[in-house]
């Protein structure tokens, strides 16, 4: 009858870093006993050596980040000229409203702003409510019409701000300045934060005693802030012109280098 031998071994290659375990292993007695220790540990030592070879062939990479940054000068401005009307009726608070944001896109067209250049971006109308006495008491009705305006030429901003007030526009709810096409922009960023990353990549490899191999990976984040102007200064005084400067914009690229060391 054939006699089963049960062996259990556990090796650590710890100067390699590897660790392989060896559990039951059956083997039906057909050789000697020595034959069998003989080609088992062939058997096992064949298998640490390929498990630490493979260690060995593990990639050395760094990963590094860099940032680049264009400032440029916008060339459109984006305005939200409102409309904003009150009264007890509701159908009269909407119709005084649409009156005046009529007038107010007359005069803008008066200009020589265009009816592709502004568009409604919102329409609502809502009750006032008051609490008296711990009770709500409904007010007037509030009827409020945004207008989103587009100009190509920012040195009139002012100048048209000024005229949608006199029309009939009571709140500019926001003003902001970019810049039309920023693909060159976007580009010349790039090619900075590139050269930023590479070269931190260069430092720690020479520090470290290696060199710079092939990229592994390359990530992206890339934003334009566009410039906001307060409400409050452009609207304080309605019959004196107002001034408005436009500045200048950051466009901003990040990104995120995996290179491989040699």
């Amino acid at each position: 009858m054939p006699v089963t031998f049960l062996y259990s071994l556990c090796l650590l290659c710890t100067q390699q870093g590897c660790s392989i375990k060896l559990h039951l292993v059956r083997v039906e007695k057909r050789f000697s006993v020595k034959k069998i220790n003989f080609i088992f540990i062939l058997v096992v030592f064949s298998l640490v050596f390929m498990s630490c070879s493979q260690k060995e062939d593990i990639q050395r990479t760094v990963s590094v980040s860099g940032s680049g940054a264009v400032q440029v000068v916008p060339d459109q401005a984006v305005l939200e000229l409102s409309v904003v009307t009150w009264n007890a009726s509701v159908s009269k608070a909407s119709e005084e409203n649409a009156l005046l944001m009529s007038q107010v896109q007359s005069a803008l067209e008066s200009k020589g702003v265009t009816k592709d250049s502004y568009s409604t971006s919102n329409y609502s109308i809502r009750r006032d409510m008051s609490y008296v006495d711990g009770r709500s008491v409904p007010g007037d009705y509030v009827a409020s019409n945004v207008l989103n305006v587009v100009l190509s030429d920012i040195t009139k901003v002012g100048e048209i701000i000024d005229v949608a007030i006199s029309a009939g526009a009571n709140e500019l709810s926001s003003l902001s300045f970019t810049v039309s096409d920023s693909s060159p922009y976007m580009e010349e960023a790039r090619r900075l934060a590139v050269e930023q990353a590479r070269s931190k990549a260069d430092v720690l490899a020479e520090t470290a005693g290696a060199k710079l191999g092939r990229v592994m990976q390359i990530t992206e984040q890339s934003y334009a802030q566009p410039l906001y102007k307060s409400n409050f200064s452009v609207m304080a005084d309605a019959t004196a012109a107002t001034p408005v400067q436009a500045g200048k914009q950051d466009i901003t690229v990040s990104v995120n280098v995996l290179y491989e060391l040699q």
